[in-house]
């Protein structure tokens, strides 16, 4: 849904080149993971939530750290 009211992006902030990018509340981690699809390598993502409810898979296939609180 955000990407059709966002017209395709990500994000609405202008960002250029992160190297560490925290998303609050990351759910299932799909934002955090397609957010490192379309960043450089070397940009670190930390997703932090409550619930463990990502899949183990996003920690190997993307550069996604998730943290459990």
């Amino acid at each position: 849904m955000y990407l059709v009211l966002l017209e395709g992006r990500l994000t609405l902030a202008p960002i250029e080149n992160p190297k560490w990018v925290l998303d609050v509340g990351t759910g299932t981690g799909l934002w955090a993971c397609d957010l490192g699809d379309s960043l450089p390598s070397d940009c670190q993502i930390i997703g932090i939530d409550l619930s463990p409810i990502q899949p183990d898979w996003y920690d190997y296939l993307f550069c996604v750290l998730f943290v459990m609180y």
